[in-house]
Formats: C-alpha cells, sequence, structure tokens
C-alpha cells in the first residue's frame, strides 16, 4: 500500500517548528560514559570494539548489544586492534594489554613506552604488534611473548597514529610535527618521508593495495601520495576539518569523520562527494571504521557514543545532467543543459519496503536553446517503477531562448518504495500549458533502494 505524499517546504516547516529536528541515520548507538575515542571491526565482522576512559567495550554489530566491558588500565585509551584472525584484542592507556577474545582473559601485556599509549596496530600475518606513544619511539612487540622486538625513533616529538601497509613490508608514523616516517619492517630502516607542516598532523590510511596513502594535510584538504615515490598525486578539498577517516575494502570509497559531527563519503578516483551519515551531535569525531564486507561503518565522537552505520541509508548528494523525454518538447527547445542538486534518506522501513524522504534543492538551467520565449514549470518527483510522486509544481517563468535561470529552492517529497523497487529522484521541466506527465526534460538520479 502506498502512503501518501508529502510537499515539504523546509524554510516553512522551522518557522513553523521554530527548531530543527535532530537526524540520527545510524543502526545502533553504543553508549559509553564518557567521550569515544577509537572503534574497529573484528575480522569476521561480527564485533565491535570502542575504547573511552579506561576502558574497552565489545559489542554485537547485528544486535548491537554490549558483550564485554574490559579495563585497559588508567587514563584515555586512544587505540584498539584485533588481530588478523580475530583471536586476539590488543588495548591499553599506560601498558598494552592482549585479550582472548574467546574467553576475554587477559593473556599478557607488552611493556610501555613511558605516558599514554597513543596507538597500537598488529602486523598483517599478526607475529607483531606496533605502538607508539607521546615520545619519539616506536615500539614492536612479538604478540606470541610479549617481549620487545626492537625500536624505532622518529623525528618527531611523539606519534598519534601508526600502521602497517597491507603487505606488512611498511610501517607508517605520523608525527606532531606534520611529517609521516615509514619504515622498512624487515630492516627497521626508515626508507621514506612525507614532507607535511606542524598543522598536517591529521589522520591517515593506506589503499588497499597498499600504493597510495591519502593524509589529511591543513584542515579540509585530502592529499594522495605515492608510497614508491613519495610523489603527492593529486588533493581534494574538503567541506570541514577532517578528524579521522578510513577506505572502503574495495578502495573507491573513503570515510571522513569531522569536527561537525558529520561522517561523509568520497569517491576517491575523483574527490566527489558521496553523501553523508548524520546522527552524532557534539563536537569532534574521533575514530572511523568500515565493516570488512564494507557494508556498515562505525563512528566514535566526543557526545560519549559510537555508532553502527549502514552505508545504504546514507543521504545521498549528488546532480544530474538533463535527460531528453520523447514526448513533445517545451517551447520548441532542441536542447538544455540543467543541473540540481538532492539529498535523499531512508526513513521507516518494514519487511515491504520504506518510506524515502527526497530533498531537492537549486535548480540551475543553463544554455536553453528553443524556438521561442515561454513560462515554463518544474516539479520535484520520485519515480518507482514508472508511478511517480509529484510535488506541487513551480513556475520559473518565462524563459528566453539561450537564457540561463537559476531557482533557489530547498524542498522535500516523501514517498514509499516497495522491497527491491527501482527509484528515481528528479526534476521534471515543462511548458505551462501543456499536461506535466508531458514533459520536455526530465533530471533524474537513481539512489538507494531498500
Amino acid at each position: 500500500m502506498r502512503r501518501e505524499v508529502v510537499w515539504l517546504f523546509a524554510a516553512v516547516a522551522v518557522a513553523l517548528s521554530g527548531q530543527v529536528a535532530h537526524t540520527d541515520d545510524s543502526l545502533h548507538t553504543l553508549v559509553h560514559t564518557d567521550q569515544v575515542l577509537a572503534v574497529t571491526f573484528s575480522p569476521d565482522g561480527k564485533l565491535l570494539a570502542s575504547t573511552s576512559l579506561s576502558e574497552v567495550r565489545v559489542w554485537e554489530v547485528s544486535t548491537g548489544t554490549e558483550v564485554k566491558s574490559l579495563p585497559s588500565g588508567d587514563g584515555w585509551t586512544y587505540s584498539v586492534a584485533f588481530s588478523p584472525d580475530g583471536r586476539l584484542l590488543a588495548a591499553g592507556a599506560g601498558v598494552i594489554k592482549l585479550w582472548d577474545v574467546a574467553t576475554w582473559k587477559e593473556v599478557r601485556t607488552i611493556a610501555p613506552l613511558g605516558g599514554s599509549i597513543r596507538s597500537v596496530a598488529f602486523s598483517p600475518d599478526g607475529k607483531l604488534l606496533a605502538s607508539s606513544g607521546e615520545g619519539p619511539r616506536i615500539l614492536l612487540g612479538d604478540v606470541g611473548t610479549g617481549k620487545e622486538v626492537t625500536t624505532m625513533t622518529g623525528q618527531g616529538t611523539g606519534h598519534p597514529q601508526i600502521a602497517f601497509s597491507p603487505s606488512g613490508k611498511l610501517l607508517a608514523a605520523s608525527s606532531y610535527n606534520g611529517t609521516i616516517e615509514l619504515w622498512d619492517v624487515a630492516t627497521f630502516v626508515e626508507v621514506l618521508i612525507l614532507p607535511g607542516l606542524p598543522t598536517d598532523d591529521g589522520p591517515y590510511v593506506f589503499s588497499h593495495d597498499g600504493k597510495l596513502l591519502a593524509r589529511c594535510q591543513g584542515l579540509d584538504t585530502l592529499a594522495l601520495w605515492d608510497v614508491a615515490t613519495g610523489k603527492l598525486l593529486r588533493t581534494f578539498e574538503m567541506e570541514s576539518w577532517i578528524k579521522c577517516m578510513a577506505i572502503s575494502p574495495d578502495g573507491k570509497t573513503l570515510a571522513s569523520g569531522d569536527d561537525s559531527s558529520v561522517v561523509a563519503l568520497w569517491d576517491i578516483a575523483t574527490g566527489r562527494k558521496l553523501g553523508s551519515l548524520e546522527g552524532h551531535h557534539d563536537g569532534y569525531m574521533y575514530s572511523i571504521a568500515f565493516s570488512p564486507d564494507g557494508t556498515l561503518i562505525a563512528s566514535a565522537s566526543m557526545d560519549k557514543t559510537a555508532k553502527i552505520w549502514s552505508v545504504a541509508s546514507l543521504t545521498v548528494a549528488g546532480s544530474s545532467s538533463p535527460k531528453a523525454s520523447p514526448v513533445t518538447v517545451a517551447c520548441g527547445a532542441t536542447h538544455l543543459d540543467a543541473e540540481w542538486h538532492h539529498w535523499s534518506t531512508r526513513l521507516n522501513c518494514s519487511g515491504g519496503g520504506c518510506d524515502w524522504s527526497v530533498t531537492v534543492h537549486d535548480l540551475h538551467v543553463f544554455n536553453f536553446q528553443a524556438t521561442r520565449s515561454c513560462a515554463t514549470k518544474y516539479a520535484v518527483f520520485i519515480n518507482v517503477g514508472g508511478v511517480i510522486f509529484s510535488g506541487n509544481p513551480t513556475s520559473i517563468g518565462d524563459i528566453a531562448p539561450g537564457q540561463s535561470v537559476t531557482v533557489a529552492f530547498t524542498s522535500a517529497v516523501t514517498g514509499w518504495i516497495g522491497a527491491g523497487a527501482t527509484a528515481r529522484v528528479g526534476v521534471a521541466i515543462w511548458n505551462s500549458a501543456t499536461d506535466p506527465q508531458n514533459c520536455a526534460y526530465l533530471l533524474e538520479t537513481s539512489f538507494p533502494s531498500y
């Protein structure tokens, strides 16, 4: 049964309510008693570990139920990691603890570096555990014995993040001076330094083939570096101060968390923003992670929660080029270029489908090639298998041949979309004197179905 189509004008809604409703797109909200600093999925994707002040909490991903709370020592626990085989969990505030995941018993510790532990990372073969703290030293410990293998001294005063390359041949460490140093794990020799400024001490991540390293430079710039040559390949301007990032298992998408509590997804090849996930409501995002199958994202925030999100429920940001209709062409037009922007959000779902709310704004028509001037209208719609849920049409006004016009608006249409249905969102433009179904041009793009 289809739901009634609701046409909303955002400005009017805000004026009437006096406030903006808080949006939460997450599947599960995992509550701590203090700020949450790190999250990581187990290799099988069934568990999520999150850290806070003096503790690590482990959650069942499918239900959001807490499985275990583990004491990690006095102080903030900045980092947590599962071993590649999923049998061990490592974290610590002043000393690194390793727990057996099957029993949650502490099996060994690795000697502290002095001061708080900032980052821990297992090597891909699971034999080594790297850790860093406030000082310049990086410790490599033997996972089987807990004994020190070696220490490496970096050029910076401290290393807030360390990571092994996917092959395990390199170990990277960021520094408070803005550089990222890379060591050969076999020889413990430093082989590359990626330059930076003190403002460049933000997050970084290896691509899944190990060829690229993505890092935040400054407050709002994403830079891609060639690991083999140390050359800067390209940069992308982001929308806010990036605090954490992760790359999807297929290597195509980068997820970022920022200082405005929003998770954003980006196309790595083009730098285009794909969409966002909203639900955290206070301050910084500290950590973000993809599930092993890439369908879920976990995030950690200073709002004392970790959240688990479905990538399919992201609020989509995009634009579309026009699509010519085979029916009557308005005003004798032979060509039209246009652009519009939209977000779509999945709302209430049942077994048969979901309510979707689609917000569209800023219609820009340019290079309108027509035989005569004419009055035109537009309407936002959702097209589900040929059934159109449409908003009230709005007049653009007279458009002269060759003219460009911009219509600034923000409106939404909500419709019921059955499971497996093909759903598209668009803007219809037509001659005011014709039937709205006889649209000259449709600006259309697809968005996730249930």
